[in-house]
């Protein structure tokens, strides 16, 4: 990796942070505190869509945000909502923890489907949280 690059990517993942402080800030979320790391490859080598992926620790309100290197070729606007949207995962992480237990319990032929399902619901969930929040924003 030149030395160029390396510049370029950092510059472009810390206007990425400021993204999500901003998000973060808007929501209410200050007491969240995270770090972001470029991804060398695909953040989701199943699905290349993803360009960007939350892990949140909630007991410590402590994020990690991967970044993918092909979160540069989306639009400044659509890296915004990207931050947005992986700022909302933020607002459910305590039903995500609920629903991790509630899975757990089930018996064992039955915890795949409720996981998929679950991943379903609680993407659809950031989803639906992003497009409020997006179209509610303060310019």
């Amino acid at each position: 990796m030149t030395k160029k690059k390396l510049s370029t990517d950092m510059e472009r993942l810390n206007k990425f942070t400021e993204e999500l402080h901003k998000w973060r800030d808007r929501l209410w979320l200050g007491k969240w505190r995270f770090n972001v790391v470029l991804s060398e490859g695909a953040v989701d080598p199943e699905n290349e869509r993803v360009v960007a992926r939350i892990t949140p620790r909630p007991r410590y309100y402590h994020a990690t945000f991967t970044v993918g290197p092909s979160l540069w070729d989306q639009s400044p606007e659509d890296q915004d909502r990207i931050a947005l949207h992986e700022i909302c995962h933020l607002l459910v992480t305590d039903m995500c923890a609920y629903v991790e237990d509630v899975v757990e319990e089930l018996p064992t032929d039955q915890r795949n489907f409720a996981c998929e399902r679950w991943q379903e619901v609680h993407e659809k969930t950031a989803s639906d949280l992003e497009t409020i929040f997006w179209n509610r924003a303060p310019s």
